[in-house]
């Protein structure tokens, strides 16, 4: 099992960073454990082509993507929190699929809700979408 562990004390409401990877598609993949579905009209991040075998490269391209969600009865000490972006505010716009037809482009951002000590383990809950993959 994969989790992200913090290397330095983060204080609560402190921006911890975005869920990266690949728009290349409006739909995700099914059954995936790590693609990302932002919203309808949306394209889902997919931090991992294949996720059978993820790279060590890829695992540190797209830390976020190793955050679990909290055990049964534990509190997640991070939220993810959408952030729309218009055409200007992005750059190379052009090479996102979809990119024409998009009226804004969704980012999703993690954010600490307590403070989080070194070497504690960072997590948020997935929400209802995952619970067929639980």
């Amino acid at each position: 099992m994969w989790s992200l562990v913090s290397k330095r004390h983060i204080s609560s409401g402190s921006f911890v960073g975005f869920y990266t990877g690949s728009m290349n598609t409006l739909d995700c993949p099914p059954d995936s454990l790590y693609s990302l579905d932002v919203g309808v009209g949306q394209p889902c991040i997919v931090p991992f082509a294949d996720e059978d075998h993820i790279s060590p490269f890829e695992r540190d391209r797209h830390a976020l993507a190793s955050m679990n969600e909290p055990g049964e009865g534990e509190f997640a000490n991070c939220h993810l929190a959408v952030q729309d972006f218009s055409h200007a505010e992005i750059e190379g716009v052009e090479s996102i699929a979809h990119h024409d037809t998009a009226q804004y482009f969704r980012g999703m951002a993690f954010f600490a809700c307590v403070d989080i000590q070194s070497g504690e383990e960072l997590t948020w809950p997935y929400g209802s979408a995952y619970e067929s993959i639980r």
